[in-house]
């Protein structure tokens, strides 16, 4: 709980609060500017490739639709461009820089410690879920391993692997199927 720590404490957590639980929201809300730049490159490979494609001979039909998606193309840059430059920076870059302008690297620290605090209390969800998910494949793993060293002195967790494609080939293993289809499925989701 943020309760107990100082005023900027509180204040970098208030901000960072604001922009909710949407991680996909703390670049566009906390670093617009930078934003805005990683769409106008985006969008400036795209109007090269038309660019590259308009190069080509093309049918009359598909050259009108190049030359309006590269209109398009070039309004969504210009209209980027515009944002970018009255992009206003966010209160905790403001607040970042003014201690960095005053020299006071203790400040400075304590802001940074802050930070560290909030992204770990916003990563903990993650990494007990990563936790739980890695139990889970221990455990799948062992019983694996413990059912292929009993049908065929298979050891190890390449020998898991074997065990579940064997078991996957065999109807009558079905089981041991579903243990080695579940462990891959938990080492992708890991």
């Amino acid at each position: 709980d943020f309760d107990t720590y100082g005023a900027l404490a509180q204040r970098i957590f208030a901000e960072l609060g604001s922009v909710g639980g949407d991680s996909e929201l703390l670049l566009p809300r906390l670093f617009p500017v930078a934003h805005c730049h990683q769409q106008l490159t985006t969008l400036s490979q795209q109007k090269q490739l038309c660019l590259n494609r308009g190069r080509e001979y093309l049918e009359p039909e598909d050259r009108r639709r190049l030359e309006s998606s590269a209109e398009s193309l070039d309004k969504e840059i210009a209209k980027l461009k515009r944002m970018r430059q009255q992009a206003p920076p966010h209160a905790l870059l403001k607040t970042f820089g003014q201690l960095v302008l005053t020299g006071e690297s203790e400040r400075i620290a304590e802001f940074g410690a802050y930070l560290d605090d909030w992204k770990q209390f916003r990563r903990a969800p993650l990494l007990e879920e990563k936790l739980r998910l890695r139990k889970k494949l221990d455990q799948l793993l062992d019983e694996s391993q413990e059912e292929g060293d009993a049908g065929a002195g298979i050891k190890g967790s390449s020998g898991s692997k074997k065990a579940a494609k064997a078991a996957a080939a065999s109807p009558a293993a079905s089981p041991a199927a579903a243990a080695g289809a579940a462990i891959e499925r938990l080492r992708g989701e890991l």
